[in-house]
């Protein structure tokens, strides 16, 4: 199994028969504001994960200072050889030109499995040293689902053991990526370009993404990276599940109602609300948060994983009973600096 994983910039070297130095060489034009990273296995949903990160990044900021790069990677099982990857990475080079990423803000990666290894530990080395010795952000997307072997059967799974894997030991913000809604291949304009639109296929309506606000730093941390995904005439709703402390959430309203007025304006956006939900009788709170989220996008939360250094591999129970319930894509926003 693989070492540690080490969270120095200045240090980190690729421990003996690990992931080398050439796992992140890259070669961008611009530097990263933020470098985005999409798992790719092929499949129609980890294409599905490329083109939502093409529409929550910022590439074309530059006027602005602000420049998202984007890194597709795969993993070479034993045996596989990169040029059988070639096409595939070709492929999602392509997608991204058609969601208007420019060539100059992609690279590809193909990453030779180490012995002993598995594919969910490679693309959890790969996300949690990408952005090491750079001054840029990280952000992992991956597809969610999976095969279910439990019973015996093979049926498709919600969540799969490798997002389940990534969401516990990623350390930096990740999206899951799930295929309950909308088609596999997207919504196409009229010359087959993707489009970016929400569950209703309509561009002019946007997304709609929902977040979790509890009143901690994290929570704060996920309303400014939900912040961030928005475009104009997109709608963000900032969720509170009260019933709990009441003056918790009287401190959370104060602050996010006047936020989202702010928010709204500032970005232009068919709407943003502080909305306060209680749980149903006998609900948990994922599950208060599940039904507050049904409809929309993407949902982004906090988890306070790593707070205890025992349990720095245990996804917070809230977030992992959401992403193994909930049909919307979500983001995990973790609770430390990366």
């Amino acid at each position: 199994m693989p070492a540690p994983l080490l969270r120095s910039r200045s240090s980190w070297a690729p421990p003996a028969g690990k992931l080398g130095y050439g796992s992140f060489d890259f070669d961008f034009k611009y530097a990263s504001d933020c470098l985005w990273i999409v798992g790719l296995d092929g499949s129609d949903l980890s294409f599905r994960a490329l083109r939502l990160a093409a529409f929550l990044m910022n590439p074309k900021g530059v006027l602005k200072g602000q420049r998202d790069n984007l890194v597709a990677v795969t993993v070479l099982k034993d045996g596989e050889a990169e040029e059988s990857k070639a096409h595939l990475l070709n492929e999602a080079k392509v997608e991204l030109l058609k969601c208007g990423v420019m060539d100059y803000n992609v690279q590809t990666k193909a990453i030779q499995l180490p012995a002993g290894w598995e594919v969910g530990d490679a693309l959890v080395y790969f996300a949690n040293h990408a952005g090491l010795g750079t001054p840029s952000k990280c952000h992992f997307v991956l597809g969610a689902q999976g095969i279910d072997k439990s019973d015996g059967a093979e049926k498709m799974a919600r969540l799969g053991s490798i997002a389940e894997q990534c969401l516990a030991k990623v350390k930096v913000p990740i999206t899951i990526v799930k295929s309950s809604w909308g088609t596999s291949e997207g919504e196409k304009d009229l010359f087959g370009r993707p489009i970016r639109a929400g569950r209703d296929g309509n561009p002019k309506s946007g997304l709609h993404i929902v977040c979790c606000v509890d009143g901690t730093p994290t929570g704060d941390a996920a309303f400014d990276l939900a912040t961030s995904f928005t475009r104009e005439g997109d709608t963000l709703t900032a969720v509170h599940v009260t019933g709990f402390l009441i003056k918790k959430t009287q401190l959370c309203e104060a602050k996010y109602g006047p936020e989202c007025a702010k928010v709204c304006e500032s970005r232009k956006l068919r709407a943003c609300e502080f909305v306060k939900v209680p749980p149903a009788s006998g609900s948990s709170i994922s599950g208060a948060l599940v039904e507050a989220s049904r409809e929309c996008d993407v949902l982004v939360m906090g988890s306070v994983e790593l707070a205890n250094i025992k349990k720095r591999h245990v996804l917070g129970s809230v977030a992992m009973g959401i992403a193994k319930n909930s049909d919307s894509h979500m983001c995990v926003v973790k609770n430390f600096a990366h």
